[in-house]
């Protein structure tokens, strides 16, 4: 599922531009194919709903136009689930696995890197750099132990300005360094377009156009779009609360068929309700 829907960003260099409805239809269909995916279409309209996640999933192409079905296939290009710790540990595998299957194409937690077969992601942690005192300090030590697998993704927004400590971990670190991480505080503003912008402007300026900017922080749907549609050079988001948290789907399984013939309990309509969009599994 994750490398396919790869497959489509790399195609289209990562649908920044306008596609022409014939290949964003195409596209829908494709991504037909994959798990956790329906598509419904009908005439010039196209819908699709990938997940669990309503207020971005579905696209009418009438209405919103090509570009907004771009936007969101990049969207969940980008996103990380980060909500483990929002949830008891005994379910934090299942939420990270039905965050993957809903469209992020990475989690946090062990467990549910073991349920879709992807490595788990990660960042240090605001209490590692306030407990050493630096933030160089601690993106060194978290460079030295952990193993060389584990990307070096440096959190940047905790004693100095943004930008300026992106800059101290990057000369710190070289070439070992992947991202820096965003987590600014609502208190503070949180991050911005204009804060995004800046780190990535200072970072090529000083040669290092090669480490990533990845954003944290009351992720919502609405924020994602604010960052893309001001086009923000973000390579990743990490959504925490607004996965952990979301709405629960209200709905019963109820028998309607029984045997090839119709049946219900009462107040029920008896029989099966066709829907295209869903697929027998068994």
């Amino acid at each position: 599922m994750i490398n396919a829907r790869l497959m489509i960003a790399n195609k289209h260099k990562g649908l920044g531009g306008i596609l022409d409805f014939d290949t964003a239809l195409a596209e829908l269909r494709w991504l037909d194919r994959l798990d956790g995916v329906g598509l419904g279409a009908c005439g010039d309209a196209a819908e699709v709903f990938i997940g669990q996640i309503p207020d971005v999933i579905r696209i009418d192409v009438t209405d919103y136009g090509n570009r907004q079905i771009a936007g969101a296939i990049v969207l969940f290009e980008k996103c990380f689930s980060f909500g483990a710790r929002h949830v008891h540990p005994s379910v934090s595998g299942i939420l990270d696995y039905s965050a993957i299957v809903g469209g992020c194409v990475g989690c946090s937690s062990a467990a549910g890197a073991n349920l879709t077969g992807v490595e788990p992601s990660g960042t240090m942690p605001h209490s590692l750099i306030i407990v050493m005192g630096d933030t160089v300090k601690a993106t060194v030590a978290f460079d030295k132990y952990m193993p060389s697998e584990v990307p070096r993704i440096s959190l940047v927004d905790t004693f100095k300005d943004e930008a300026e400590e992106s800059l101290r971990v990057a000369e710190a670190l070289g070439e070992r360094l992947n991202s820096v991480r965003l987590d600014t505080p609502g208190e503070r503003g949180g991050v911005t377009v204009d804060l995004v912008k800046e780190v990535r402007v200072r970072l090529d300026l000083a040669g290092y156009n090669k480490v990533q900017i990845f954003v944290t922080g009351g992720l919502d749907p609405e924020r994602i779009t604010y960052f893309l549609d001001n086009g923000a050079p973000v390579d990743g988001f990490g959504v925490g609360s607004y996965i952990s948290s979301a709405r629960p789907i209200d709905f019963t399984a109820d028998l309607h068929e029984l045997e090839g013939k119709p049946i219900a309990k009462r107040g029920r309509i008896p029989g099966i309700t066709p829907n295209p969009r869903l697929k027998r599994v068994m």
